[in-house]
Order: structure tokens, then C-alpha cells, then sequence
């Protein structure tokens, strides 16, 4: 960990994953991590440049809010107006500031990101996640239901069916077929099993009915 300062780009990042899609989070989060790590991440100034330069409206997508808060939007937005009316006035961006200087001062971290930080913090605590780089992948078909593979001290361990990028759309490709697999057998087995019991009396369904649920059959799955 890099300090208060990584905390707050790590919620910086949970904010960009809630409220962009796929494609422009990663653009956004590549650019973040761009040059010296970890430069300025944890600033509001390279967050917000890096999410414009991919396209991404500041205030519109949710992301100025969830960092920065009802109040600074407010104010955001009158100041995009204004600078629409009159060309001389332009919206105010936030400095960048040494992220090196133990001196620096904190920037306001809104209420939703600082949930997503803690929801965050929670996933992996339950995940017992210890090791910064930790990737999991979940599994229809190993027995404990995932394949994890951690980078510690430059070194992997853990990693089985290896760890280069093609190793990993590899074990992800077979993962996915084996699910749909298990969802068309799923779909074939219901489409051959008798309809609910009904009562005679108000034709409603009785409560021994199937329960056709893909997550409980998982769930029997990985303990047969």
C-alpha cells in the first residue's frame, strides 16, 4: 500500500467501475496508471482528466458526484453553464499536488465512494484476500469453485494452469463453456421434469413445487 492516497484512488477507481461501462473504465483506469506509479493517483485532477480524455462527461455519468460529492456538482455544473454564456469564465478544475509529500493535504471524499471503499475492503477481507496482485476466477469446475492465482514480491504462485495473458482467456473460455454447458443441461433436465403440484380446490401451486434456481444448482453441483 501506498498510503491514505492509494485509498482514496482505489475508491477513485470504484467510482469509475459503477458508473462506466467496461470499455471507458479501463481506458480511464490504463490512463491512471500511466508513466511513474503511483504519480498522482488519488487526485481528483487525474482522475477527472483521465475520464474526459476518454470521453466521459464528468458530472453527467455520476463519476463527479461519487468522488466529489451533491455540493461540488452543484457547483460544477452552474460553473459549465456560465462558461456556456460568457467566454471568459470557465469551469474550475482542481490542482494536482505532489502525491510525494507526506505534508499534502487529503481531497473530500463523497459518501458514495467512500461506501464503495469499504465495500470493497469488506469483499476481500471475505475473500481472504492478503496478497496484492490476487487473481480469482470462479469455477463450475475446480472443487472449491475457483482458481486464484497471487503475484507476491514479483513472484506467482498458486497458478496452475499458468499465468501469462493467453493462459488466463484460456482458463476463462473454458470456464464460460462449461457454465453455459451446465445451463443448457439445466434448461433440458426442467423441460423433462413433471409441472408443479396444483391444489384442486384454488389451482394454486403447492409449496414441494421445483425450485428451478441456477445459483442452487451450483451449489449442488460443487458438492456432488
Amino acid at each position: 500500500m501506498h498510503g491514505d492516497i492509494e485509498c482514496a484512488g482505489n475508491a477513485h477507481q470504484l467510482c469509475l467501475a459503477e458508473h462506466l461501462d467496461l470499455k471507458q473504465f479501463y481506458a480511464s483506469l490504463s490512463c491512471m496508471n500511466f508513466g511513474s506509479f503511483p504519480g498522482a493517483i488519488g487526485t481528483v485532477a487525474l482522475t477527472r482528466k483521465c475520464a474526459e480524455t476518454n470521453g466521459v462527461d464528468w458530472w453527467q455519468s455520476g463519476v463527479g458526484r461519487c468522488i466529489q460529492g451533491q455540493r461540488a456538482e452543484r457547483e460544477g455544473r452552474a460553473a459549465r453553464r456560465l462558461a456556456s454564456r460568457e467566454w471568459n469564465v470557465q469551469e474550475a478544475y482542481p490542482a494536482v499536488f505532489d502525491v510525494d509529500d507526506e505534508d499534502a493535504e487529503l481531497e473530500y471524499l463523497a459518501h458514495e465512494a467512500r461506501r464503495l471503499l469499504r465495500q470493497s475492503v469488506r469483499r476481500t477481507h471475505k475473500a481472504e484476500v492478503t496478497k496484492s496482485c490476487t487473481i480469482d476466477i470462479a469455477s463450475t469446475i475446480k472443487h472449491d469453485r475457483r482458481r486464484r492465482c497471487i503475484v507476491d514480491g514479483g513472484v506467482w504462485k498458486g497458478c496452475d494452469d499458468g499465468h501469462a495473458p493467453a493462459d488466463f482467456v484460456r482458463v476463462i473460455e473454458k470456464e464460460w463453456k462449461a457454465l453455459n454447458d451446465l445451463e443448457i443441461d439445466l434448461v433440458d433436465t426442467n423441460a423433462n421434469k413433471a409441472p408443479p403440484a396444483r391444489d384442486e380446490d384454488d389451482g394454486s401451486v403447492k409449496h414441494e413445487e421445483i425450485e428451478y434456481d441456477l445459483l442452487e444448482v451450483l451449489g449442488d453441483y460443487s458438492e456432488n
